[in-house]
């Protein structure tokens, strides 16, 4: 399920589509509602929807009723008929990407949640404690190589592209 680069399907792993892809409905935006049977229009199509209220401590709480397996969501998605995460058969962005791009995003993750800037060596936050701040820097020295080999991989791959050719085929022999 390759494609091009504008097709759309550039990069993807499989051809289940995204959650954040696909129409939603979320029982908070009904809670004004009795609860009973909807009518929701979407994408020039009408889906039957059913709306319960369940106890929720001392309250109650609007749930949809997905419409192939009949449990209570917060959020139904529409793909066919309206249904639950578990039912529509699609991914979320993150388990469709290369093990590599995870393990970029992890490092990116750590830097930004601690505020560790790779530039300033012995930088330590007022309230953050010593060992705390070198284990943590310690994190951050050890996914750093991933990033910059992520930043690096595009122009390595420009490289290639400049590299003379080769030339292809047989080599031929030389004869005395």
């Amino acid at each position: 399920m390759a494609g091009t680069i504008f097709s759309g399907w550039y990069g993807r792993r499989s051809g289940r589509p995204y959650f954040d892809e696909l129409p939603r409905l979320a029982a908070g935006e009904y809670k004004h509602l009795a609860p009973g049977l909807l009518t929701v229009t979407a994408d020039a199509k009408s889906y039957a929807v059913r709306l319960v209220r369940v106890s929720s401590g001392c309250m109650t709480a609007p749930r949809l009723i997905c419409a192939r397996c009949g449990r209570g969501c917060k959020v139904l998605y529409l793909r066919g008929m309206a249904s639950c995460y578990r039912c529509t058969g699609a991914r979320y962005r993150s388990h469709s990407e290369s093990p590599m791009r995870r393990a970029v995003r992890r490092a990116e993750m750590v830097f930004r949640r601690w505020k560790i800037e790779p530039g300033r060596k012995e930088w330590k936050p007022k309230w953050m404690r010593w060992p705390t701040y070198e284990r943590l820097s310690a994190e951050a020295e050890a996914v750093s190589p991933m990033i910059e080999a992520a930043e690096s991989a595009p122009f390595a791959g420009l490289d290639k592209l400049r590299a003379p050719r080769r030339k292809r085929g047989r080599p031929r022999k030389l004869t005395p």
